[in-house]
């Protein structure tokens, strides 16, 4: 019997139904386990040199322009000649060595000619080249490392992409811009050399790390534990260790500024700061931690290369918690963790969880940033680099900031997330959890993998940069006056605050203030005028009702685009004549700074050294 038409059709539909899913699994097989390709690199490439160029931290024109003081050839009094240029050096002097050596071109060409921390971008991004240079070499030693413990060449090249993309190492050194890849590189040949068998090289490049950061140390003694059990050999090695940093000690230990500023260097005690306070005494938890981890080393007995790689990974994450999961910590620092948590996760039974997991810790750890550290660790990297100037011009981070689109008020609850899920990726990798055959293939996890690096780095960028762009659109934020520290006093009848300024552009759209209310409701009126700073005239302005404020608000005071000349000055009188002392409020003001760019504070016409903490939105009016 021949077939209906409509069943030709629906043979014809179900076909095309399954070719359909069958294209759909195949994108999804080449996305999610196929092995890395050509273009992941590329856009590991692509995203890696539009953050180097966008971002940068502050810190690094401290550390790389005193290097100058050694290219000066100040070499035993390095750290007093550096005072003359305003610049206290808090750092053993392995870290300035390495940028001496990296910025021999910038003296040869008398480029940089003295200690400074104000150089042009072009010698900025030479500094940052330097320790992604180092980064980026890092990586070979992981994938030697993975290849020494029997991974296999096709998985240690994943790990190593791994690390390339691991979100808060990528973010330490590509957004960050920071210099603490000194001590891992030496970390990893010092790993390298562990699992090669040559013990004294072991000990020798974890010597060369410990004079840049001390965190090495928590994970040379496990390491070391896990493998030697003679004692003599354990204090030998121990000895060893820490050579490099006595001779780098007693060579400068005879400057005042070196004991004052390097050794009271405040950073390195935060290790010790969880504590169990008892009657008399403290007892710390890192302490007591760190000698349980190395214990744990010293008693364990390893049975082959796979035991020993696994061991030897999960007692270093255990370190590394110590190191962060208890203690304060500075965002670059967790750079040197990031490999013990990445390769113990290719170990394990399940790779993808931890990639996972990955994206968790960065989306804490960034919300933890832009909170503690606002204005330092937050849309304000974007300062120093390429949008330099489109920043300062457009007060970037003046209408939104990171904190505002991570805003979190629960710093405590926080960290104790970050504290969790650090202690989790460490606690459950422990041998009994990994693979009998490291080489096994994970190919279901690449999928993750990628997800992990686009999705971890921007959790950071994507707010970045939409900070970057709503100061680009108008009503532009053309005058800041600064962060806000106390309140100015109160305003009563009697006092009168006026906050002046330059306008820069045709209108004026609205400004914003902030006030303390003194954690109490108010009964009062503020009146706010926007007032021309030559003839007195009375722009715009509004009656607040005080009750409705909220506690360190920003209150909007908006002006109806009123026309302004751009280079004259204006300003903003608040008072509030039914005010007393128990019924008033205050105004925040700025650290004293005196008179900046044409503004400045008056309180009853005394010019103050301080600002009212105000925004002036302005537009520009089409010709």
């Amino acid at each position: 019997m021949k077939e209906s038409i409509a069943e030709i059709k629906g043979k014809l539909t179900a076909k095309g139904i399954k070719k359909e899913r069958q294209k759909r699994e195949r994108f999804r097989i080449r996305i999610t386990e196929e092995p890395l390709t050509g273009w992941d690199y590329i856009l590991f490439t692509l995203i890696a040199v539009v953050c180097f160029f966008s971002f940068q931290h502050g810190d690094i024109l401290h550390t790389a322009g005193s290097s100058f003081g050694y290219l000066d050839g100040h070499f035993f009094d390095f750290y007093d000649y550096n005072t003359q240029y305003g610049i206290w050096d808090s750092y053993m002097p392995s870290s300035y060595w390495m940028f001496a050596v990296w910025n021999i071109p910038l003296k040869v060409f008398g480029i940089v000619s003295h200690p400074t921390q104000i150089v042009s971008r072009g010698v900025l991004m030479w500094y940052k080249l330097l320790p992604v240079t180092l980064y980026m070499i890092s990586g070979y030693f992981i994938y030697k490392i993975c290849m020494e413990i029997g991974m296999g060449s096709k998985k240690s090249k994943i790990c190593t992409y791994a690390f390339y993309t691991t979100p808060i190492g990528f973010f330490s050194q590509f957004i960050f811009g920071q210099y603490d890849i000194f001590t891992l590189f030496f970390m990893l040949i010092g790993i390298y050399y562990y699992f090669k068998g040559k013990d004294m090289l072991f000990v020798l490049f974890f010597a060369f790390s410990v004079p840049f950061k001390y965190f090495s140390l928590l994970v040379f003694f496990p390491l070391l534990l896990l493998k030697e059990k003679n004692v003599w050999k354990v204090i030998r090695s121990v000895i060893l260790v820490v050579i490099p940093y006595i001779i780098e000690l007693c060579m400068y230990y005879p400057s005042q500024v070196f004991r004052e500023y390097v050794l009271g260097f405040q950073a390195t005690n935060y290790i010790f700061e969880a504590t169990i306070n008892l009657t008399e005494y403290r007892i710390s938890y890192s302490v007591v931690i760190f000698a349980l981890v190395c214990a744990w080393a010293y008693f364990t007995n390893i049975q082959g290369r796979t035991d020993w790689a696994e061991w030897a990974f999960f007692l270093s994450g255990l370190s590394i918690f110590v190191a962060f999961g208890i203690s304060r910590w500075h965002p670059q620092w967790l750079l040197m963790g990031m490999p013990f948590l990445l390769i113990s996760a290719f170990l394990h039974k399940d790779t993808k969880i931890w990639m996972i997991l990955d994206i968790l810790l960065m989306l804490v750890f960034s919300i933890y940033v832009v909170n503690y550290w606002k204005d330092r660790v937050d849309q304000f990297l974007l300062s120093n680099a390429l949008f330099k100037n489109i920043y300062q011009e457009y007060n970037v981070g003046s209408k939104v900031t990171m904190r505002a689109l991570y805003k979190i008020t629960d710093m405590n609850l926080i960290m104790s997330m970050f504290s969790g899920l650090m202690l989790i990726m460490v606690l459950f990798k422990h041998p009994k959890q990994c693979l009998r055959d490291v080489s096994t293939n994970i190919s279901d996890s690449i999928g993750w993998i990628r997800t992990r690096f686009l999705l971890g780095v921007g959790i950071f960028i994507i707010p970045a940069f939409i900070c970057l762009f709503l100061s680009l659109i108008p009503p532009y934020v053309t005058t800041n006056t600064g962060n806000p520290t106390v309140g100015a006093g109160l305003i009563t009848s009697e006092i009168v605050m006026e906050q002046h300024f330059t306008a820069k552009k045709d209108s004026i759209a609205y400004l914003t203030f902030r006030v303390g209310t003194y954690n109490r409701t108010n009964d009062s009126k503020l009146q706010v005028r926007l007032k021309d700073g030559q003839t007195d005239a009375v722009l715009a302005e509004e009656s607040f009702d005080v009750s409705r404020f909220g506690d360190n608000d920003w209150q909007r005071f908006d002006c109806g685009n009123v026309r302004v000349t751009p280079g004259r000055e204006y300003y903003v009188e608040f008072s509030s004549p039914d005010a007393n002392g128990g019924n008033s409020i205050t105004l925040y003001r700025t650290a004293d700074k005196g008179d900046i760019y044409g503004c400045f504070a008056e309180i009853n016409q005394v010019e103050q050294e301080f600002q009212i903490c105000m925004k002036v939105f302005e537009n520009e009016r089409k010709k």
